[in-house]
């Protein structure tokens, strides 16, 4: 009996790949959904930070955009700094001092760059001049991993002089057949040698350092071998370094690679896990100021989120699914063509509403919703999944929605609860996570949403009413 075609699609589901990193670098292209002007604002020349939260795509995003620069034929350095050295090990190490740990770490970074330019160089020889080429990535490395001793040091000095003198005299008669013979001799040597020595001994422990100028320079001189190719620096995980460490990176980064003319860059970081600077004495600042030295005008929450943008948020998460279910060898092995998005959702959802409980549900996060509707398919089988579907999906260990939204009902509840009147706003995502989420069956929707609203309407009345009952009896 030949499988159903919502069989066929749920399998599919249950193929899809949750990171973007375990994904083959030909299907991120394929898959890749650009919303909006996200896209046209990361291919900006200009240095920018994009936020977002984890799952919301910013790895994808930043593959996507190394793919594109390099069939363009610039020069593209990825650096994941999850990988970076031992960020959960001698970065995090709070016996070291902040200084030792700040500069393993800018070395690891600056050596990762190093074997990617590499790399680059040499699997493309028969552009560039190799004893041009070499001799600078040398010059890099020197740079990047220069050693200082810090500790006591010990300077001695030694001098020896020896003074010589040798004398010797002879005097002689000599008689024979030919007569009478005399001789007078004398000889005399001196010997004099003056010695003298420094030696300088160093006791204390080997330090590495970095010195901003030196790879600024570096990077001058890599910008004209490259010319008029760009470099697209793309750093990952940003947020993945110990918060304390982040500013000293930002400060190599803004020091040695902003002012030079033909290198990009991009971070990819999390908004609320992250410290791009620490400020010093005299208005001097030590990282760099997100908006004045890097743009921050992409931030993927914004591009995802439904309450933000319904039609903007289906229509992310339509293409999304389709294309990657479309990408799966599970369709590419089978019968079935699934020619457009709109029929991809007709045969994969009873109805619309289920599709949008989904995106809802997601809050912006693109791997939640992979997660969610890959337990709704194991529920559905073989067929279209149902909002009863989505609903268990949500409950399932390792579909963190129901623990998130929980997390939203308290926080809304708290700052209700203590007086905190700014975000009536909040009242709206309250009535939205209780409504889709805490209760099963929809007819109880309207009595829920009745509730909530009398609930946080009389509790900012109660404390209005406390607030005007003070003032009057002062």
């Amino acid at each position: 009996m030949p499988e159903s075609e919502n069989g066929i699609i749920n399998r599919a589901f249950m193929q899809l790949a949750r990171r973007s990193e375990r994904i083959d670098r030909n299907r991120l292209v394929e898959t890749f959904v650009d919303v909006g002007p996200l896209f046209t604002l990361l291919s900006s020349h200009d240095h920018q930070i994009i936020f977002g939260r984890r799952g919301t795509g910013k790895t994808h995003a930043l593959n996507y955009l190394s793919d594109t620069r390099a069939r363009e034929g610039d020069v593209v350095v990825y650096v994941d700094l999850s990988n970076i050295g031992s960020s959960g090990g001698i970065y995090a190490d709070q016996g070291l001092p902040i200084t030792e740990r700040a500069t393993r770490l800018l070395v690891d970074t600056l050596l990762a760059v190093h074997e990617t330019l590499y790399e680059y160089f040499v699997l493309r020889a028969e552009d560039f001049d190799l004893s041009l080429t070499g001799p600078l990535l040398d010059d890099f490395i020197d740079a990047a991993s220069e050693v200082r001793v810090v500790g006591d040091t010990q300077v001695e000095e030694s001098s020896a002089e020896v003074h010589g003198r040798d004398e010797t005299s002879r005097a002689a008669v000599n008689l024979d057949s030919s007569g009478v013979g005399m001789g007078l001799g004398a000889t005399s040597s001196t010997q004099q040698r003056n010695e003298r020595g420094r030696v300088v001994s160093k006791s204390g422990v080997e330090r590495r350092s970095v010195h901003f100028g030196s790879i600024r320079r570096m990077w001058e001189r890599m910008t004209e071998v490259i010319s008029p190719r760009k470099v697209w620096l793309l750093l990952d995980e940003w947020s993945s370094v110990p918060i304390e460490l982040q500013p000293f990176l930002a400060d190599l980064i803004r020091r040695s690679i902003f002012p030079v003319r033909g290198v990009v860059t991009k971070v990819a970081a999390i908004e609320q896990r992250s410290q791009f600077a620490l400020p010093s004495s005299q208005g001097n600042y030590l990282g760099l100021e997100v908006g004045a030295d890097a743009a921050a005008d992409i931030n993927l929450d914004d591009f995802m989120v439904f309450d933000n943008d319904a039609s903007r948020a289906r229509a992310f998460y339509r293409s999304l699914l389709s294309k990657h279910v479309a990408a799966t060898e599970v369709i590419q092995e089978s019968t079935l063509s699934l020619d457009s998005e709109p029929m991809f959702l007709r045969l994969a959802f009873t109805q619309v509403n289920t599709f949008d409980e989904l995106v809802r549900a997601s809050e912006g996060v693109p791997r939640d919703a992979i997660n969610i509707v890959i337990q709704a398919a194991q529920y559905a089988g073989t067929e279209p999944i149902s909002m009863e579907h989505i609903r268990r999906g949500l409950r399932t260990p390792g579909t963190n929605g129901i623990k998130r939204r929980q997390s939203v009902q308290t926080s809304v509840l708290e700052s209700y609860c203590t007086g905190s009147y700014g975000k009536l706003l909040e009242r709206e995502e309250l009535v939205h996570s209780y409504s889709a989420v805490t209760l099963g069956t929809p007819c109880l929707r309207p009595f829920l949403t009745l509730v909530c609203y009398i609930f946080l309407s009389g509790t900012f009345l109660h404390r209005m009413s406390q607030a005007f009952g003070t003032m009057y009896s002062n």
